[in-house]
């Protein structure tokens, strides 16, 4: 493979392999991927067998992705190495400095106030069914997000128990009150409680148990620049992920921040 490597290829398998793929092959299918994520590795390698008039077999997309997700890591080791070089490594950085409109600030400016404007909501397109209704055997993999703007599920865990319980009986089809034990409107209906679903109560956010991963949430930044996300687990818009996100933001720009949400009037109640 060292060898082969100096000649711009990489070997399907570690010793003595049958099988070759140049960088520049790679190096296609990536952009192609990042420009049309439905763009499969089995049709890449359709089409590679239909350049090398070759019959396609199963076997040859496992040899691709093997070799796939060397590249990956080849060129995450050589990013890796030019970001330590560059003092791009430090805790948040990416964060610090993921738009420089927004967040880069010159020796003797105006401070803005506020500092920093951004939005937040969540978004269900990218769903992830669960390996239970999927044939065949489910393959381990062990990777995790390589970046601080991806909030782990175990870190907005930390903020499930703080949203206030809300007394919703199942069979009630009516829009959403605050009620007492006598039955008594304790504050107006919210027109936001009316029209969004996601501004109800928490026990009316769920998902189908065919998903996993329901969508993700993110925040992002006046200019569009991506600021931080998580994904949303096997729910809806629960509270829990923009108290988290909320929180991370503040944690690494300070309070002076003006944050657009379309529930705002409910999340304030939290």
């Amino acid at each position: 493979n060292p060898t082969l490597t100096r000649y711009g290829y990489i070997g399907t398998a570690p010793l003595h392999p049958s099988v070759a793929i140049s960088f520049d092959v790679l190096k296609a299918y990536r952009a192609q991927h990042h420009a049309s994520p439905r763009f499969s590795i089995q049709a890449q390698v359709k089409a590679l067998c239909k350049l090398h008039a070759i019959l396609y077999q199963p076997y040859l997309c496992t040899q691709f992705r093997i070799t796939y997700d060397i590249y990956l890591d080849i060129l995450y080791g050589v990013d890796d190495l030019v970001n330590s070089a560059l003092g791009r490594n430090t805790p948040q950085w990416h964060m610090h400095n993921a738009c420089a409109p927004c967040l880069y600030s010159i020796e003797g400016e105006e401070p803005l106030t506020p500092a920093l404007l951004a939005t937040m909501d969540g978004n269900q397109s990218l769903k992830l069914v669960d390996d239970v209704y999927r044939a065949g055997t489910t393959r381990y993999d062990p990777r995790t997000a390589r970046t601080d703007m991806w909030l782990s599920p175990e870190d907005v865990d930390v903020f499930k128990d703080e949203v206030r319980k809300q007394d919703v009986s199942p069979s009630n089809n009516m829009v959403w009150l605050d009620i007492n034990d006598n039955d008594t409107l304790v504050s107006p209906v919210s027109i936001c409680e009316e029209r969004w679903r996601n501004a109800g109560p928490e026990a009316r956010k769920k998902m189908f148990a065919l998903f996993a991963i329901t969508g993700i949430f993110v925040a992002i930044c006046r200019h569009g620049q991506l600021l931080i996300m998580c994904d949303m687990i096997r729910s809806g818009e629960l509270m829990k992920y923009p108290l988290a996100i909320v929180s991370k933001l503040i944690d690494v720009y300070g309070n002076d921040i003006k944050l657009g949400y379309d529930i705002a009037c409910s999340f304030a109640k939290t």
